[in-house]
């Protein structure tokens, strides 16, 4: 059975879903959505973000970078990650680098940064 040790901290929204099943995915959202407002996913591939979407339609998904953010249905109760000081840029050096750069801005301002 999965649980939120295997898949992630519950102390941070973010989880990877690289080497975990799509429903492994999906166990991990529901428990830190549990704790947090949203959560951020990285590594999804299109077809576990169509399974993620069915069971959470509050999405939004980054094609480039492969980055789903599953917003909780109801955030009462719920952590939100506070505001941080200072500014996070993300410089990429090639194209080529554009969608990991793309995934480090929206896991900083998850996060709480402002970062561009």
């Amino acid at each position: 059975p999965t649980t939120l040790s295997t898949v992630c901290s519950p102390d941070l929204p973010l989880m990877q879903a690289s080497g975990i099943s799509a429903q492994g995915v999906v166990d991990g959202i529901a428990m830190l959505l549990d704790l947090h407002e949203s959560v951020l996913v990285t590594c999804v591939e299109p077809a576990v973000h169509d399974i993620i979407k069915s069971c959470f339609p509050e999405t939004t998904y980054h094609e480039l970078s492969r980055v789903v953010k599953v917003h909780a249905a109801d955030a009462a109760g719920r952590r939100r990650w506070p505001k941080q000081p200072g500014t996070v840029a993300v410089v990429s050096g090639t194209p080529s680098d554009l969608a990991a750069a793309e995934e480090a801005r929206l896991v900083a301002q998850h996060l709480g940064c402002y970062a561009f």
